[in-house]
């Protein structure tokens, strides 16, 4: 037997290890909630994904697969235990009126303590963000939500708001002006009210934090062109959502986080 048929022949068992097993269900959840496993191409592996990763490895912070380190000029160290992750496969229906029909194979992938060789570059594009007249821990003091840092460097998720509980998480990144803004932009989440406007999408909600990050870094001096990118590259390919952005909203959180840090 394959070490791919063994692990599909185990999988259940694994999964049941975290479903069946309160610690690991919280565990499970918090690394979840703050942003997952990363990968090498900067964005989150599924939530099925996630749980396969961490049923076989709950210390995995950064996995690829053994190509992928190569490029970046790392080394999967022999011996390593190979996690599996569920990878799609579509074949195409040449028949006009079925749909093509999605397998999943199943693929080996190393976290990065499984390798070695040149260090890997920072995540989260934090070069792009320069300038600003207020320090990182000015806000953090003055921001009326509780913050915490993650110290994951391999996190590709610059922070996430907990909107149920109102506290933010910020990634430790080497740019401290680019954590500022990161808090304005999670800061905005929260203070949009993304939690009950359920009609607003995720993608329009991302837009309207961004906005506000992007007006209150301006107003403090930011150099934002991370900001500016982003805002520019949705506005091009999601013209649909426009009319559901509410922008009064926008500019009265933007007005109220200045305010807020004004006024102490």
């Amino acid at each position: 037997m394959s070490k791919t048929e063994s692990f599909k022949a185990n999988l259940d068992n694994l999964l049941a290890s975290i479903v069946t097993d309160i610690d690991k269900l919280k565990a499970f959840s918090k690394s979840w909630q703050a942003g997952g496993v990363g990968n090498l191409k900067s964005h989150r592996y599924s939530f099925n994904n996630q749980m396969l990763i961490f049923a076989q490895n709950e210390t995995a912070s950064l996995v690829a697969g053994f190509n992928a380190w190569k490029e970046f000029n790392r080394n999967v160290l022999k011996g390593g235990k190979a996690i599996f992750i569920a990878a799609p496969h579509i074949i195409k229906n040449e028949l006009p009126d079925e749909d093509d029909e999605v397998l999943y194979r199943y693929i080996p992938v190393f976290d990065v303590s499984q390798t070695e060789g040149e260090e890997l570059p920072e995540f989260g594009n934090p070069h792009l963000i320069s300038g600003g007249t207020i320090s990182f821990d000015d806000v953090v003091s003055k921001c009326p939500f509780k913050v915490e840092i993650d110290p994951n460097p391999y996190n590709v998720s610059n922070g996430i708001a907990n909107l149920r509980e109102e506290c933010i998480t910020l990634v430790k990144r080497g740019n401290p002006k680019a954590m500022t803004v990161t808090l304005f932009h999670e800061w905005a989440h929260i203070a949009l009210n993304h939690l009950h406007r359920l009609r607003t999408s995720p993608a329009a909600q991302e837009l309207e934090a961004e906005a506000t990050s992007f007006l209150v870094s301006r107003y403090f001096g930011f150099d934002n062109d991370k900001a500016a990118s982003y805002i520019g590259n949705w506005t091009k390919n999601n013209s649909d959502l426009i009319p559901h952005i509410d922008s009064k909203r926008v500019m009265q959180t933007a007005g109220s986080i200045v305010d807020c840090l004004l006024s102490h």
